[in-house]
């Protein structure tokens, strides 16, 4: 498979970054190596008029392979392997979708619900823009879902 390099928006001239997810110097040639970051990304250290910044390496591929993100998108590993940075490993996601899309099956199957062990009850609740409000304690897991998708569709936009 052949590997395609092309510039990074913001840093043209100066790195490229390439469909197998590495990105190198335009001024040395050589291809630079990430750090691995506590958060589990990989960064590393690029150089602009003489200002350096950190970055992360998924974030510079996803800009360079599909472009700038769509206001209120995020970039996100299809896998959730944190260092898989490959072209299609990479999209842009709603936050919402990046944390509810790796929800572990022993917690609920619907989104803003969540299990009481205390009150061996499921609860609902649901946050929009930041502004979270508690739906309530029920019987079973669908009429905890039922009320966060009623919540959902009556919110105000």
């Amino acid at each position: 498979m052949l590997e395609i390099w092309k510039d990074i928006p913001g840093y043209e001239g100066l790195y490229q970054a390439s469909s197998f997810g590495r990105v190198k110097s335009l001024y040395t040639g050589e291809i630079k190596k990430p750090t691995l970051a506590k958060v589990g990304y990989y960064v590393m250290t690029l150089s602009k008029s003489k200002n350096k910044k950190v970055e992360y390496v998924h974030l510079l591929i996803l800009l360079a392979f599909k472009g700038p993100a769509p206001i209120g998108l995020i970039g996100d590993h299809k896998n959730n392997i944190k260092t898989d940075n490959l072209p299609s490993n990479l999209q842009y996601v709603t936050r919402r979708v990046n944390n509810t899309k790796d929800r572990k099956p022993s917690v609920s199957r619907f989104i803003g619900v969540s299990w009481d062990k205390h009150r061996a009850k499921w609860f609902s609740q649901i946050a929009i823009n930041g502004n979270r409000k508690f739906l309530g304690r029920f019987d079973s897991e669908e009429d905890a879902g039922d009320a966060y998708k009623k919540a959902l569709d009556e919110w105000p936009s």
